[in-house]
């Protein structure tokens, strides 16, 4: 079986055909293998984010994610108590988090990232001091189903 072919059939059995917009199965596919890709898999996404981490907060997020943008993309999260349990899953260095615990208590705040220098960023965030941070795997999540409430 081709790769893109397993990778639309995995999407299409986890995507309910009766809920939901349609979603066109060529839009479900990978990109071909003749167009360039920075990062093939998540091996050279770690030396990516290792590079990537070390200004990552300072230089390369700035010009296209602002504290006013992050706070215009949690407004839907619908973050209206302190008390709801919160997962920042790829939340790499805790920009996000740092929207997120404006919000809800740090003790109920999870990040889960796969690049250790990344989330390394994140823990010397003072604001993220009580807030789990946990090295994983976004497609494989290590909690039962509705641990979180966001």
């Amino acid at each position: 079986m081709a790769y893109t072919d397993a990778i639309t059939r995995r999407a299409t059995s986890i995507i309910p055909a009766t809920k939901g917009p349609k979603i066109e199965r060529a839009a479900l596919a990978a990109r071909p293998n003749s167009a360039p890709r920075l990062i093939q898999h998540k091996k050279e996404a770690l030396w990516f984010y290792r590079l990537i981490s070390i200004a990552y907060d300072e230089l390369l997020s700035p010009p296209h994610y602002t504290e006013d943008m992050r706070e215009a993309a949690l407004e839907p999260v619908d973050l209206h108590s302190r008390h709801l349990k919160v997962i920042d899953v790829g939340g790499g260095t805790g920009f996000t988090t740092l929207g997120i615990v404006e919000h809800v208590d740090p003790e109920n705040v999870t990040i889960l990232d796969q690049s250790p220098d990344q989330l390394k960023k994140a823990r010397q965030k003072e604001a993220l001091k009580g807030v789990t941070i946990m090295e994983g795997d976004a497609e494989d999540l290590p909690f039962p189903a509705d641990t979180f409430d966001r």
